[in-house]
């Protein structure tokens, strides 16, 4: 199970990174201004969709807690709390 992305895919992803070269992401941004990021969106609802067709997504969860993590601690100022899967509050952690 998963998504071809086609055979140029590696090439294709190597070459646009060379393009940009060494940058931050604006989630990198929104957690230095301490503002929400985008995370509920790319990975939340990543993680929903994945466990809805039985899809383990170990690696994509475990990002998703450590942004959730760092967001709770200026968003939700000592809740250590963080929202993943399926809306159900989890320790960070655990």
């Amino acid at each position: 199970m998963g998504y071809d992305f086609g055979p140029d895919y590696l090439e294709q992803a190597l070459a646009y990174l060379a393009k940009v070269g060494v940058h931050r992401d604006s989630m990198c941004f929104d957690i230095d201004l301490k503002q929400p990021t985008e995370i509920d969106f790319l990975g939340v609802k990543i993680v929903e969709y994945a466990r809805q067709k039985g899809i383990a997504t170990p690696f994509y969860t475990a990002m998703t807690n450590m942004v959730k993590g760092i967001e709770s601690n200026y968003l939700e100022v000592g809740s250590g709390n963080a929202e993943v899967g399926s809306g159900e509050k989890k320790k960070v952690g655990s």
